[in-house]
């Protein structure tokens, strides 16, 4: 996994961010924030070092696949005072509670850049159009699939759950059927263009 700094920590509180599958940092750069924020993006790989954000007062927020991977790997010794799960599941890849097995080895197989980013920003794609966007998309399903699928998720209470109504990517119904309470965005799957600061999502 890489870890990228956005904005530097200079108070204790920081928010830990767990991207998607295919996000890049470029893709907050718009996001003000009166608090350090680290990104954890790019899966392919497991190996996880978050060390220096120990003693810290961690706001953590996961979207996408990172809701699963932030199940699984964020380290239990982390400070956590708040916790946010944003168009995902702890399972991730799950017949039931997930994106099916099937589908996501069938998107692997016909991954297409274009059609997903669409899917992923809806009505904002064209503020999307001048991102710089991740190469080797493949190489980090094929990675997502196989540790989704062999390591399960831990016990995790999320303080908050938001599902997007209109969410092409990760099925709002699947979403549903899984949390017991959650809070509905109309919002595509990337929510990040309806706030301007970090900080709004933990104030909402």
């Amino acid at each position: 996994m890489q870890v990228t700094i956005l904005h530097p920590i200079t108070t204790k509180r920081v928010t830990l961010c767990f991207g998607g599958f295919g996000t890049d940092p470029n893709f907050f750069k718009h996001l003000h924030a009166q608090c350090g924020v680290v990104l954890v993006y790019d899966y392919r790989e497991d190996a996880l070092n978050l060390d220096f954000l120990e003693g810290k007062e961690i706001f953590l927020l996961a979207w996408s696949m990172g809701v699963a991977m932030a199940n699984r790997f964020t380290p239990p010794t982390l400070h956590i005072k708040k916790s946010i799960a944003i168009n995902g599941t702890d399972y991730g890849i799950h017949k039931t509670f997930g994106i099916p097995p099937r589908i996501f080895a069938h998107t692997i197989k016909h991954f297409s850049p274009l059609d997903f980013y669409q899917g992923v920003f809806g009505w904002h794609f064209p503020k999307a159009r001048d991102f710089t966007f991740p190469t080797n998309l493949t190489e980090e399903l094929s990675w997502l699939y196989h540790t989704l699928c062999t390591i399960p998720p831990r016990s995790f209470a999320w303080d908050d759950v938001y599902i997007s109504q209109e969410d092409a990517i990760f099925a709002s119904k699947i979403q549903k059927s899984t949390w017991e309470h959650y809070k509905i965005l109309q919002a595509p799957h990337f929510v990040f263009f309806d706030v301007q600061r970090w900080e709004d999502f933990f104030e909402a």
